[in-house]
């Protein structure tokens, strides 16, 4: 696990999603190096600092781990293509969309998300996975392998290893997924303390005793995929009959966090204390809740709304399957071809979708909130108590939101935590379009 320090307090990291785009996905980016000391948010907004003279100030960039330089990329290529219809992203709904379609383009760089790794029990006793592929293969001369950047005056662009591809289509769809976030909780930034997608890609194999925050499928799907003991701690009881069934023929123990849980360890996750209990692990997952990509949508121009109080879906927008907050793989299929919403299996296998889920991601009063930046629960709370009460002018007096990942984790944690409707602006290019 390879562990790198964070910008301001010098904190001990290490990549815990699979996704690009996230904390501590862009290799090369830290000066490891660099002797610093910890500066926290509101030192820099104190009369201290306010007083040091102006030739002065740049020095504290000294303290800061920041990237040593930046360079282009070597893309210099720019293509326009004609496009009838864009699908922006894969998995099983982006894929359904495009065998649905037949004058149809998808864009993606994953085409099967985190199915090829998954071994849990599927409740329609079909193998999607194996369906995908087919319909990949049969289509693969309508897939751009690339990424979407976000909208720009020309167009809707999108970056390959070769090109810049600008694309002006009739209709967009968005089939981009969710990802999971960490929970609030003090040590949620200690190293082995992974997403649910990257337990599955990396970790699966190897970790035998688990803990798995979550309170939906999502989190009994990764206990389903441990090979050793499992645990489960949740806030909500948002399970399916299905998959309830089959944790108890594994004896997977399911736990309800009554007054506050919390990671701890050294250098790096070791044990779990919650409600007066303490468990040694030697890997903590997070799979708290499947939260819609919003910023691809929200690019683009689509409104949304906070949902149940927990997760944020589009409104007024063209967006299936996890983009809409469905995580069931044939349910995500399925929004691929129809409306799925009003079935009666999805009131089963997406409760989430139903039922009032506010304060799903806060486990205790502590930990990150934003680790780009180094942003602490107390600062946010800080800030909270001085009448900054939205994402948006908590990330001015913080910072929060405006590191590496812009925004992708912590304007979510920040919007349930405040309970905002709006979180930030995802601007274009969504995702960094130089190297370190």
């Amino acid at each position: 696990m390879d562990v790198h320090l964070s910008k301001r307090h010098g904190r001990a990291r290490a990549r815990r999603y699979s996704e690009v785009g996230m904390p501590y996905t862009i290799e090369g980016i830290y000066d490891e190096g660099k002797l610093r000391f910890p500066i926290s948010t509101w030192f820099l907004h104190s009369p201290i600092v306010k007083n040091v003279p102006s030739n002065v100030l740049p020095r504290f960039t000294g303290f800061l781990n920041l990237p040593k330089g930046y360079k282009r990329n070597g893309i210099s290529k720019v293509e326009d293509i004609a496009v009838n219809t864009l699908i922006i992203g894969c998995g099983s709904s982006g894929i359904s969309l495009l065998e649905e379609n037949a004058n149809a383009m998808l864009v993606c760089d994953k085409p099967f998300g985190e199915l090829p790794y998954d071994d849990s029990p599927d409740p329609h006793d079909e193998r999607i996975l194996d369906k995908l592929k087919t319909i990949w293969k049969e289509k693969l001369n309508k897939v751009i392998n690339g990424r979407y950047i976000g909208l720009f005056d020309e167009g809707v662009v999108i970056v390959t290893e070769e090109s810049f591809i600008i694309v002006k289509p009739e209709k967009t769809i968005f089939a981009v997924g969710g990802r999971h976030l960490p929970p609030i909780m003090e040590g949620n930034d200690l190293p082995g303390f992974v997403s649910y997608d990257l337990f599955l890609e990396k970790y699966k194999n190897t970790a035998k005793d688990v803990v798995i925050f979550g309170s939906t499928n999502d989190a009994l799907r990764a206990a389903l995929n441990v090979r050793g003991r499992a645990l489960v701690l949740y806030k909500e009881w948002l399970f399916s009959k299905f998959y309830i069934e089959k944790v108890e023929e594994r004896g997977v123990e399911l736990i309800k966090v009554k007054d506050e849980a919390r990671l701890r360890g050294k250098k790096k996750v070791s044990s779990i204390e919650f409600d007066g209990r303490e468990l040694k692990v030697n890997l903590a997952v997070f799979a708290v809740i499947r939260q819609p990509r919003i910023e691809a949508t929200a690019n683009f121009g689509c409104k949304y709304e906070l949902k149940n109080g927990g997760i944020y879906v589009p409104k007024d927008c063209n967006a299936v399957g996890g983009a809409i907050g469905i995580s069931e793989p044939h349910l995500s299929y399925l929004s691929g071809k129809e409306n799925v919403q009003d079935l009666p299996e999805v009131k089963e296998l997406e409760p989430q979708l139903f039922n009032n889920i506010e304060g799903i991601y806060f486990y205790s009063r502590g930990g990150y909130i934003c680790e780009c930046e180094d942003v602490t629960f107390g600062d946010v709370s800080k800030a909270i108590t001085r009448g900054y009460n939205t994402v948006e002018s908590i990330k001015r007096v913080t910072g929060a939101c405006t590191g590496e990942c812009q925004g992708r984790q912590c304007s979510f944690l920040l919007g349930n935590l405040v309970k905002d409707q709006n979180l930030i602006t995802f601007r274009s290019p969504l995702l960094p379009v130089v190297s370190t």
